[in-house]
């Protein structure tokens, strides 16, 4: 969500056409660091809410048009369906008529390609998607591949043990987006009324797209020695085993240019990213 902030705040102090003429951030605690950094912005005021309990973002959501929403990835399938049908009858009360959401490539058929669905994570998108249309209101799904900050759980066994683990397999490929891109299309898709009620599927560039052959040869190059991949179980909850069976099949394993295509701006290459958080990680372990 910050991502998404920061770019409608550049938007506003650079009065960018359809740039906003009011930018509110929801957090649960205003008070924080972070929330004290946007606070900073031109442009932006802090509400406190939680998503988690719907009823405290009426103040938020009266009088606005549009409105933004990622659901913390935390919570369980069932949980996320509960949550944002929530907060969809909210924003239907308070006279929003446009949600503009985090969802996930490959959900089902209206996204390019569709392989098979992601079992309960997947199928919980889908369903808060047909909620708000059933409410009479917008939704333009964002649709990513896997999150840049996704490869932060293996950080630490990279910098200590030269090693990283997943269920993938070694046959599988997954295409990485940075938060920065996804923040810049959720802006422009806020902003600009021609992606309403639309499907964007978003991706990293082909470069980004990696198997365990191309991250191990990767992070070789950028620690300097040789990193190893080694393949581990299937996870026991249905909502990631489900996930992980996806991402197996090749799920992620595609590229667009639709970032380039929304915002005008080439998306983020992995390799450069990966190599600057490990840098920071090694000055860190120093």
């Amino acid at each position: 969500g910050s991502c998404v902030v920061r770019r409608l705040s550049e938007m506003f102090e650079r009065n960018e056409c359809c740039a906003p003429s009011e930018i509110r951030a929801v957090t649960r605690d205003v008070n924080s660091d972070k929330a004290r950094a946007l606070a900073s912005l031109p442009g932006v005021n802090l509400f406190q809410a939680d998503c988690c309990k719907p009823e405290t973002l009426k103040q938020s959501f009266q009088g606005a048009q549009r409105i933004f929403l990622a659901l913390p990835q935390t919570l369980p399938a069932a949980q996320m369906v509960s949550v944002g049908n929530g907060v969809a009858d909210v924003a239907k009360a308070c006279g929003v008529k446009l949600i503009v959401r985090i969802s996930s490539l490959g959900i089902d058929s209206k996204s390019t390609p569709f392989l098979q669905d992601q079992g309960p994570l997947g199928s919980s998108h889908v369903a808060c998607e047909e909620h708000i249309r059933s409410l009479g209101l917008k939704v333009t799904s964002i649709r990513p591949t896997s999150f840049f900050t996704n490869f932060n759980y293996d950080l630490p066994g990279i910098l200590q043990n030269s090693c990283f683990s997943s269920p993938l397999g070694r046959s599988a490929k997954v295409n990485w987006i940075s938060l920065q891109d996804i923040g810049k299309v959720s802006a422009y898709a806020l902003c600009h009324a021609e992606w309403d009620g639309t499907v964007l599927d978003i991706t990293g560039p082909a470069e980004n797209c990696l198997g365990a052959s191309e991250m191990e040869a990767m992070l070789s190059e950028i620690m300097g020695k040789r990193v190893e991949y080694s393949e581990i179980s299937l996870p026991d909850s249905d909502d990631y085993r489900s996930l992980w069976q996806f991402l197996r099949a090749g799920g992620f394993d595609v590229h667009n240019d639709n970032v380039l295509k929304v915002t005008g701006s080439e998306p983020v290459s992995f390799h450069s990213w990966v190599s600057q958080v490990i840098q920071q990680g090694k000055e860190v372990c120093k």
